[in-house]
C-alpha cells in the first residue's frame, strides 16, 4: 500500500482541509466536515487517520484520480457508494 503522508492539517469553520501527498508523489487538498468525521471516525479516531483510511480506500476502489487534485470527502461519498463502511472497516484493520 503506498505512503500516505499528512503534509498539513487546518481547521475550518466546518471541519478540517489536508494537504496530503501519496507514496507515488501525487498531491492532494481534502477537506472533511465535521459530520463525515462524526460518522467515520466517531470522535474517537483523530481526524488525520480518517482521511488516511480515506485515502488507502480511494487508491483501492481507483477512484482517486476521478476526484482530481482537491475535493471535499462528501462528494468522495456519493462517487464510491461502500465508503461509509470501507472507512471505519479501513480504520479498524490498521
Amino acid at each position: 500500500m503506498a505512503d500516505i503522508r499528512i503534509e498539513s492539517e487546518s481547521e475550518s469553520r466546518n471541519g478540517w482541509l489536508f494537504s496530503v501527498r501519496t507514496g507515488d508523489e501525487m498531491k492532494f487538498d481534502v477537506r472533511l466536515s465535521w459530520s463525515d468525521y462524526d460518522l467515520w471516525g466517531r470522535g474517537s479516531i483523530p481526524p488525520a487517520e480518517v482521511v488516511r483510511a480515506l485515502i488507502r480506500v480511494l487508491l483501492k476502489s481507483d477512484a482517486l484520480a476521478t476526484l482530481g487534485n482537491a475535493f471535499d470527502a462528501s462528494t468522495a461519498r456519493r462517487l464510491v457508494r461502500t465508503l461509509d463502511s470501507d472507512i471505519p472497516e479501513q480504520l479498524a484493520e490498521n
